[in-house]
């Protein structure tokens, strides 16, 4: 009977000893930055965050002529280079890369503007400003009736479109860069350039959220249903091939490296 119980209590204590053990390991996976890598211009701001943890955070950076970090991880790009940021929670490190480029000669911030007259025509990227998601129309009028409108959308991280003139633009929560002084966009979801922000030719996407991932290739940026090559919604993974010229529209999933 002793020796059972003797069996009993060193079989106890090593499962106790295993949950310790693997604890520490489960809770070090599941930390990270909100960035892993970002594209900034000079004189933007942004926050970053240690997910999954509550310790104490230290931030640094590589660079502090580039970019600084505040204690709170506030960051602010200084001026043209790479940089890395690096948060320290306990004796591990976590680090995101920053590109900082220069700001561009202008911006459009949310409101209506006619094409040609307060906005060049052309192509603009559309960046989110808001957590409550971002939108846009093109229409020939400015109203909001159906027949006027020509295109829109709504969005969570970026959108690329293409007004022409005579056109009247409403940004909603967004900001609006010009297309062409626009640095490669590294972000995991949103609207990218084939050729610029990814390559020509085959990708794996990934489902990374519920209940499906979506996507679309689209000819050009008129946002019609005329322009989508291809596209749906999925489970799990796809394959897809992707040509130079044409656009890709990415929710709820990302490309596999």
């Amino acid at each position: 009977m002793l020796k059972k119980i003797k069996k009993i209590t060193a079989a106890f204590l090593a499962f106790c000893l295993l949950v310790c053990l693997i604890k520490p390991i489960q809770a070090d996976a599941a930390v990270k930055l909100n960035y892993k890598k970002k594209v900034m211009h000079v004189g933007e701001k942004l926050t970053m965050k240690v997910k999954g943890t509550r310790k104490k955070v230290k931030w640094s950076s590589s660079n502090k002529k580039i970019a600084a970090v505040s204690k709170k991880g506030k960051v602010t790009a200084k001026r043209v280079g790479v940089v890395r940021i690096t948060a320290k929670v306990g004796k591990k490190t976590y680090s995101s890369k920053l590109a900082v480029v220069e700001s561009e000669s202008k911006q459009y911030k949310a409101g209506v503007y006619k094409v040609g007259k307060t906005i060049p025509e052309g192509e603009y990227v559309l960046f989110c400003k808001s957590k409550l998601g971002a939108s846009f129309q093109i229409s020939e009028n400015g109203s909001q009736t159906p027949d006027s409108i020509i295109s829109s959308g709504n969005f969570t991280h970026n959108y690329i479109i293409s007004v022409h003139d005579g056109e009247y633009l409403t940004l909603n929560r967004c900001v609006a860069y010009p297309e062409e002084e626009t640095s490669k966009i590294e972000q995991e979801v949103g609207m990218f350039r084939i050729g610029i922000d990814v390559p020509e030719g085959g990708c794996q996407l990934i489902q990374i959220s519920s209940p499906f991932a979506y996507y679309e290739i689209l000819s050009d940026l008129r946002n019609v249903k005329e322009s989508i090559v291809e596209g749906g919604e999925f489970t799990g993974n796809k394959y897809i091939t992707v040509k130079e010229g044409q656009y890709l529209k990415l929710e709820r999933c990302k490309i596999i490296e």
